[in-house]
């Protein structure tokens, strides 16, 4: 993205804030730069309360963070819509635990106002189908509000995802996805994930 430089004292003038607003997002569309104006937007750094006007005429108030404890009724709301065969009870004790290693990361779409949008789970394997180093980042789980899906959002909880594993040392990124979702393959395609095999997982009780 371009770098962009103005003076705090220009930021104050309601009709440059909004003209370079408009710039960014006419010229460089997408969930990085929503995030940069933002960023702008809600640390208002040089800004009048334009800012925060503006962000929302524009609908940017979305964000992707880093998890927080206060977001977990909000995950778990959304685990739930994703998984809707697991019990509450099953999917809390998994969350806690992923919340607990060390090798694992939650990332969020933040609505702007207490809410959450989407998440995404990343964590850490020693192996993955079809990669060729180990151990690798891997997506656990990746969800988005139907609301607020196709606008790059999640794309952006991927690109943290990425990020994070990159600052682990990982030169690769997998994931998974049931064979009969094909709205996921489009998405995973799309944001540069190659398919490498599919399978049928199979499974006998053995009796004593």
């Amino acid at each position: 993205m371009a770098r962009l430089v103005a003076s705090p004292r220009a930021w104050s003038c309601e009709s440059y804030g909004v003209m370079i607003g408009k710039y960014i997002l006419t010229y460089y569309p997408g969930q990085p730069s929503r995030t940069l104006l933002t960023e702008l937007f809600r640390t208002n750094r040089g800004l009048t309360p334009i800012g925060a006007e503006y962000c929302a005429e524009v609908s940017c108030g979305m964000f992707v963070r880093g998890y927080r404890d206060a977001d977990w009724g909000e995950w778990l709301r959304m685990s739930l819509a994703l998984f809707p065969t697991e019990t509450e009870a099953s999917l809390t004790t998994g969350m806690r635990d992923f919340r607990a290693r060390r090798d694992a990361a939650v990332f969020v779409v933040d609505r702007g106002d207490d809410r959450l949008a989407g998440f995404v789970e990343a964590g850490t394997r020693a192996y993955a189908d079809g990669c060729d180093s180990s151990p690798v980042g891997y997506i656990e789980a990746w969800f988005i509000d139907p609301d607020v899906r196709r606008q790059g959002w999640g794309r952006g909880l991927l690109d943290a995802a990425e990020n994070w594993a990159r600052a682990q040392g990982y030169t690769e990124m997998a994931s998974d996805a049931l064979l009969d979702n094909v709205v996921s393959h489009k998405a995973h395609a799309a944001a540069g994930y190659a398919e490498m095999e599919r399978l049928v997982v199979f499974r006998k009780p053995l009796t004593p």
